[in-house]
């Protein structure tokens, strides 16, 4: 059965880097093409309709899966949907996500205070990063802007569903 997610981080095809220099790649490209100078108000017309064709913003175009992450007893487990092609692209349109169930599971040492918790967490989501997910680029910032300000100590005692079974049933029921 399920547990409460507490946070969800999209994993993207590519960090927002790689993404930039292959849309501007993109751009040298067509506008290589474009026959005459570089100026003008035919190579603007030109370059205006590359960007509506082909150019795109990453957020949420280069989504490819989430992490979701809970408390399992005492552990902290992610679980990771990810779309099913052998083959990810850029540009993808048709998104079906599938989830492939737990990826991580790891036990919180209650005896580290709130920051050393949270450090902790990060790192084991990079160390997930580099060893399951060589290519993909997981989006950390909104946990880590949150994540400093979370009291994990009593985040993870809270969720815990077998000491908090209540908590549980209304995260289900939409009862909060």
């Amino acid at each position: 059965m399920p547990e409460p997610v507490f946070f969800e981080i999209p994993i993207y095809r590519t960090s927002i880097e790689n993404y930039c220099i292959e849309m501007n790649n993109m751009r040298e490209k067509y506008y290589g093409q474009f026959p005459g100078s570089r100026a003008g108000r035919y190579f603007e017309g030109y370059a205006d309709l590359i960007e509506r064709t082909h150019w795109y913003p990453w957020n949420y175009n280069e989504t490819i899966g989430f992490l979701n992450l809970y408390i399992f007893g005492s552990q902290l487990r992610v679980d990771f949907w990810l779309i099913p092609n052998q083959r990810i692209s850029k540009g993808i349109h048709k998104k079906k996500f599938i989830n492939y169930g737990k990826i991580l599971e790891a036990q919180i040492d209650k005896t580290k205070s709130s920051v050393e918790i949270f450090e902790w967490i990060v790192s084991e989501l990079s160390d997930l990063e580099k060893r399951k997910f060589k290519r993909r680029h997981f989006d950390l910032r909104a946990f880590k802007v949150l994540g400093r300000y979370i009291d994990w100590k009593t985040l993870s005692n809270e969720l815990n569903s077998w000491k908090n079974p209540e908590f549980r049933n209304n995260y289900f029921n939409g009862n909060f």
